[in-house]
Order: C-alpha cells, then sequence, then structure tokens
C-alpha cells in the first residue's frame, strides 16, 4: 500500500506582533500543526523567508528556528518592522509534500523618550498694544514665546522617526502641531509643561519641566492713559482757534 495523501498544515495568521526596543525588532514564535498518514519519523520541514514580503527569497531557516515534535510545530526567531512572508514545505516519508505561506507584520509600538533641558528662562516683552495673544478673552500687555526647540535637551533616535516635538502646559491635552507655548503676565513664575516626543506611527512619550517667566523689566505695569484740555488765547484774552499743539519731554 502507497500511502499518497498530502500532508496537512494547519495555523492561525498571526496578530500584528509590536516591537518594544531600539533595535526595531520582534522577537516572533509562529505555531503550526501539522496532520499525515506516513511515517511520522520521517517529516522533512523547511521554511524560506521573504523580508519585506517582496517575492524575494532571502535565507532559510535552520536548526533550532524550526522546533517543535510531531503535530505540534512553530518558527521562531527575530525580526524587523515591516510585512514578511514564510514559505513553509514539509515531505513525508512517503514523499507526500505540502506547501503553505505563513504571513507576519511587525511593527513599531515603542514611543520615542525626549530628554528635557532642565528648566527655560524667558522675559517678558512689552506689546505695543494690549493683545489676547493667549485667546483666554483677556487683554495682554506683555507676552513670550518659548518654542519646544529651547525645552528639548536631547533628541533621540526612533525606529519610526523621524521624531517631531510638541510642547504643552501640564494638565492639557498635548498636540502634535503645539510647537511653541506663549506666556502672558498672568504666567509670572514657574509654569510646569510637558515636552512630547511622536514619531510616524503616532507613538508618543514625554518628560516634564519647567518654564521661569520673568519680568525684569516692568512689562507688565500699567501705563495710566489720560486726556489734557484746555484753551490757547493770545496775551490779551483772545481765544486763538485751529492751533497745533504738541508735547515734548517726559511725563
Amino acid at each position: 500500500v502507497i500511502d499518497e495523501s498530502r500532508p496537512l498544515i494547519d495555523f492561525s495568521p498571526l496578530d500584528d506582533i509590536c516591537s518594544n526596543n531600539t533595535n526595531c525588532t520582534a522577537s516572533v514564535r509562529y505555531p503550526f500543526t501539522i496532520s499525515e498518514d506516513c511515517t511520522i519519523e520521517e517529516i522533512s520541514l523547511s521554511v524560506i523567508v521573504d523580508l519585506g514580503d517582496d517575492g524575494t527569497n532571502d535565507y532559510i531557516l535552520l536548526g533550532e528556528e524550526i522546533g517543535g515534535s510531531y503535530p505540534n510545530y512553530h518558527i521562531s526567531g527575530d525580526f524587523g518592522l515591516g510585512n514578511h512572508r514564510f514559505y513553509l514545505r514539509v515531505v513525508d516519508g512517503c514523499n507526500n509534500e505540502t506547501t503553505a505561506e505563513l504571513p507576519l507584520t511587525v511593527i513599531d509600538c515603542l514611543a520615542p523618550t525626549p530628554i528635557c533641558a532642565d528648566g527655560l528662562v524667558v522675559e517678558l516683552s512689552r506689546l505695543e498694544e494690549p493683545l489676547d495673544v493667549d485667546n483666554d478673552g483677556l487683554e495682554d500687555l506683555a507676552t513670550a514665546a518659548a518654542p519646544v526647540s529651547w525645552l528639548v535637551l536631547s533628541e533621540g533616535s526612533d525606529c519610526s522617526g523621524p521624531v517631531e516635538y510638541s510642547v504643552n502646559r501640564v494638565g492639557q491635552t498635548a498636540f502634535m502641531d503645539q510647537k511653541e507655548l506663549l506666556v502672558t503676565c498672568a504666567d509670572e513664575g514657574i509654569v510646569l509643561v510637558e515636552v512630547h516626543g511622536w514619531d510616524s506611527r503616532g507613538n508618543h512619550d514625554y518628560c516634564s519641566t519647567f518654564i521661569d517667566v520673568q519680568n525684569n523689566s516692568d512689562a507688565c505695569r500699567e501705563i495710566p492713559r489720560g486726556a489734557i484740555f484746555g484753551r490757547v488765547m493770545t496775551e490779551t484774552k483772545v481765544p486763538v482757534s485751529s492751533v497745533e499743539v504738541s508735547l515734548s519731554g517726559t511725563v
């Protein structure tokens, strides 16, 4: 009696595998099962790896990278970010052959970790005209800008870079496009802030620091406004009209 039944391969595609290290790789264990009717002691397994799932056979797995025993086996190893594919070939002791394609996707789940500067000092500058610069409904007399680039001490690398940075006050929601913080007279003193680092996948983490808002030039002092009234008259007390008057010196 000759067995002409091909071995059966059964597997469930893995969910996306997270890479959580700076090497941008993930440790993978991909289980599969085999069932067949010939002698199980003579089963032969081979796996060709297509990195990037681009149709190119990059290398063959050897040794412990194909583990297990009948009927439960697994493919294991470290694989980089992206889509990959395993071409599994099984030959039983009766020379019956079966193949299967096992897809794999490795994604970056590690957020970039910014390193904050140890505080930043900014000096308030008086505005030419009072203006609501921070959209709180109140006119501001002076302001200063704190760009996020001044708050980042070290820009680290990331598997899904380049890294974008944002800044927000502690307790407020972080937005990737917030590249600076405006402070006003109401912020004089210490303002606690967060600096967030964002990669292209939206992974983000933050560090905390502070902005020391100073008012050394007395820019927040409100200048009194007033008016001068009077009449221009000749020496004989006759009123004179259409006279231009200018004020010089300090008041």
